[in-house]
């Protein structure tokens, strides 16, 4: 039997080309191993070997994980080599966006966190203490439950 292979159909590429009317391999991730794959509503990310791959086109929100000042549009499969060689489980795409479960690892904990401009950044667990130190320190408690009456069981 021969590798897997990814078959693709519809607009795969950039918005300019035509639209394949029948399902063709996607020649250019031919001979990688390929693990998963997620679709956005212009892009796609594919979990194959160590790598996330993504390409698409208009991409202007970061869907495709090259970083702020990376390319923002790729027609060809291209490697997030922020993620080369991350342990990932699952990959999801969503209408502008794109998300990864990946195992916690020295290299993930490396990776930039990003903090909108808008809002300043919020504190987050002391590892040394142990404690919250964001808005969300003040926890609310659960209700009491009822006291006096029993539940009755439905027979």
């Amino acid at each position: 039997t021969g590798a897997p292979a990814l078959y693709m159909w519809g607009r795969v590429k950039a918005a300019s080309q035509n639209a394949w009317m029948y399902p063709k391999t996607e020649d250019e991730l031919r001979g990688w191993a390929v693990h998963s794959i997620a679709c956005g509503a212009a892009h796609n990310v594919v979990h194959a070997d160590s790598s996330a791959i993504s390409w698409g086109s208009g991409c202007s929100s970061g869907e495709l994980g090259f970083g702020e000042n990376g390319k923002k549009s790729s027609a060809r499969p291209d490697k997030i080599e922020t993620l080369e060689g991350v342990s990932i489980a699952q990959i999801a795409c969503g209408l502008a966006n794109s998300m990864l479960l990946v195992e916690d690892s020295e290299q993930v904990r490396k990776l930039p966190e990003w903090v909108p401009k808008d809002r300043p950044a919020v504190a987050t667990k002391d590892a040394s203490k142990g404690k919250d130190t964001g808005k969300s320190a003040s926890k609310r408690k659960a209700p009491e439950p009822a006291r006096g009456k029993k539940a009755s069981k439905k027979k």
